[in-house]
This record gives structure tokens, C-alpha cells and sequence, in this order.
């Protein structure tokens, strides 16, 4: 499952990072005491299979969507300046027909994450109510408090989207220089793609809430 797979990792990497393993570890169901009474993970014979093979794959997009849904609700929370007091139910929903189990069943681990209660249940979404994209299939997000201040929070979306557009072109002007792309090494290239990637997708993100957070004000 994707919380025996998290706590395996955080067995494997306790030995180089003991403090923080030790604290994520507690703060989720297990066994012990402590992290440090357990066995190191060992690999077993039964994980070759092609059905171990396919758990593994699962469990993997599971915690993307984790990770993505986490990713994008802290985000819109910073983005509004509120605190998971201020914005205490999220909701999510899927896109294309694809089935909402998915994202249902990592319910425990997002509200538990975020501090909020988590509604995947809605047809039709509360009013003021953020819809971000988290994965390719679904959208999650929080609730605009009704005392917000929208035009301030839409001029701070602004400004970091002037950011991001200036940071994007100036990673693509280098990019598109030989003279750089003839004196970096591939693994410089690579990182400097990947950044532009990364930082295109937050920019897609705020212009997606930017245009979200302005149909709220009319």
C-alpha cells in the first residue's frame, strides 16, 4: 500500500536523515516505539513479479497525486495568506469522467497533511471555491474566505506571474544560446530545462488562479 511504501522509505533513509524520518514516522500509524527499533528494509523475492510490479506502479501515481494535491492547495493557501483555520474544508473533484477513487482514497493522508477536511463528494462546488489542477484528472483546492480581500490578493498574483514570466524568458533566452549550450555540460543543460519546466508549470498555476480569483469579484 502507499503507507507501507512511504514507511519504507523513511527506513531507508533514516541512517542519513535520523531527526526528520523520525518525526514523519511518528506522525503517521506504525509499529515501535521508534523508527530506529526497526529492521532495515531488505528486498524480498516476491517484489519481482508482475504483480508486484503493477502495486509498485500504482503506489507510485498515488503519491504524485498525494504530492501534487498537498502541493497545490499550499500554494493557493500562500498565495491568499490564510491558514488551514481560515480555509477548513478543500475540495476536489475529477476532470475527463475519470473515476474520483483515486483521490478518495488518499482522503486520510491530505486532510491529515493540510489540516483540513477534504470533500470529493460535490457535483457542484461551494461558492468562491479555488478549482486547480493537481495531476493530469483532477482539481483540488480551497474556499476563498467571504472576508478576503480579492483585488489585493489578485494584485500578489500578479506580481509573482511578472516574476515567473521574467525568470521563464530569461531561462530560455539561455537556453537558446549556443554559446552557452557549447560551454555547459549535458547535466547543466538538463537542470536548466528542468527549472524552466518546473517554473513554467507554477506560472500556468497562477495564471489559472488569477483568472479563477477575478470571476469571484464580478
Amino acid at each position: 500500500t502507499l503507507l507501507e511504501s512511504f514507511e519504507i522509505i523513511q527506513r531507508l533513509l533514516h541512517p542519513v536523515m535520523p531527526f526528520i524520518t523520525e518525526e514523519i514516522w511518528q506522525s503517521f500509524p506504525h509499529e515501535g516505539p521508534s523508527i530506529m527499533t526497526q529492521p532495515f528494509p531488505t528486498e524480498k523475492a516476491e517484489w519481482a513479479n508482475a504483480k508486484a510490479k503493477q502495486a509498485f506502479a500504482e503506489a507510485e501515481q498515488a503519491f504524485s497525486l498525494l504530492q501534487s494535491s498537498i502541493n497545490t492547495v499550499r500554494t493557493a493557501r500562500a498565495l491568499l495568506n490564510v491558514s488551514p483555520a481560515q480555509t477548513p474544508w478543500v475540495y476536489g473533484r475529477s476532470i475527463r469522467d475519470k473515476d474520483i477513487a483515486p483521490l478518495t482514497a488518499l482522503k486520510p493522508y491530505i486532510e491529515s497533511l493540510l489540516r483540513s477536511d477534504l470533500e470529493t463528494s460535490t457535483i457542484i462546488l461551494p461558492p468562491r471555491t479555488l478549482e486547480l489542477p493537481c495531476g493530469h484528472f483532477y482539481t483540488i483546492g480551497p474556499q476563498v474566505p467571504i472576508d478576503l480581500d480579492l483585488n489585493q490578493v489578485i494584485k500578489n498574483v500578479q506580481k509573482h506571474i511578472g516574476e515567473k514570466e521574467t525568470e521563464v524568458e530569461r531561462l530560455q533566452g539561455r537556453l537558446a544560446s549556443p554559446e552557452f549550450r557549447e560551454k555547459a555540460g549535458s547535466s547543466v543543460i538538463q537542470d536548466s530545462e528542468d527549472r524552466r519546466a518546473k517554473i513554467q508549470d507554477e506560472l500556468d498555476l497562477l495564471k489559472i488562479t488569477e483568472q479563477q480569483l477575478t470571476s469571484m469579484t464580478s
